[in-house]
């Protein structure tokens, strides 16, 4: 099997690779609590962007040129995706990773411009100091 050029956010696991021989290749795993866990068989993990995961993966070894950049997303109609990148991200970027390639679902079209920011609640600020 073949995982490639993918977006996975905000989950609990990105991915779970429980036997057989994989293929994981230019996804960005961002903010899930594993990134990528592997339970059996191999997986190979390669050429991906995992940025402020809990655990970017688990059972399993980084692979040639694995980064942990922040993809720098743009949301233009909400916080909910598309997880468009911005045109300064080092996923749409090929020369600022290591790759040399677009990292991620959505690196067609020119990237979004202007400050790149998650949208977030005042609700969720307010958690981080409790």
């Amino acid at each position: 099997a073949t995982l490639r050029n993918q977006t996975i956010v905000h989950c609990t696991t990105g991915a779970i690779f429980s036997g057989g021989n994989a293929a994981f290749s230019r996804t960005i795993v961002y903010s899930c609590g594993t990134g990528v866990q592997c339970a059996g068989g191999i997986a190979s993990l390669s050429c991906s962007d995992f940025y402020i995961n809990s655990a970017d993966y688990s059972g399993c070894t980084a692979g040639a040129n694995v980064f942990y950049l922040d993809p720098k997303f743009c949301f233009w109609k909400s916080p909910a995706g598309p997880y468009w990148l911005h045109d300064t991200s080092p996923c749409f970027v090929k020369s600022a990773n290591p790759c040399n390639a677009f990292i991620g679902a959505i690196t067609s079209g020119s990237g979004c411009t202007g400050a790149a920011v998650e949208h977030t609640t005042w609700g969720s600020i307010k958690n981080i100091y409790r």
